[in-house]
């Protein structure tokens, strides 16, 4: 009985996937991509060359904290927003074109394990993967906000 459920599962997770792929355009004088993805909306990007690496819950401070491009209302992305800034036909790194500063390393998200709170999802820019971490393992950040 449990197989079953979990292949049901499986499959209408496979049924419901779509791949989240934005539509983005670059700002060179503020170093921002702003970009449009029909299930999350208008997110404008940071991308600036000077990159914070931290843990995941700083991570979150600094970007709670940023004041770029005449905004203060940055955040931690989450795993989805991230993923949808990737490019799978493209390898090292695995970005949207629009983006000058990204390098193939890991960027953490806010989404957490809801399983293990000493886990968080980041985003692998090298192929476009994700995996749960150690939010204490060093990674780089990308801060985001809504458009």
């Amino acid at each position: 009985m449990n197989k079953i459920l979990i292949i049901l599962a499986i499959f209408c997770a496979a049924l419901n996937a779509e791949a989240l792929k934005a539509i983005c355009d670059r700002d060179d004088a503020r170093n921002v991509v702003v970009c449009e993805e029909k299930k999350l909306g208008k997110l404008m990007w940071q991308d600036e060359e000077s990159v914070f690496k931290g843990k995941q819950d700083e991570a979150k401070r600094y970007c709670e904290n940023l004041k770029f491009a005449g905004y203060d209302d940055w955040r931690l992305p989450s795993r989805l927003e991230l993923l949808s800034i990737t490019d799978d036909s493209k390898y090292d790194p695995a970005a949207n074109n629009f983006f000058k500063n990204v390098s193939s390393n890991y960027y953490w998200s806010s989404t957490m394990n809801a399983n293990d709170s000493s886990t968080a999802w980041f985003v692998f820019f090298g192929n476009a993967s994700g995996t749960y971490s150690s939010v204490h393992r060093p990674s780089l950040a990308r801060c985001v906000r809504g458009y």
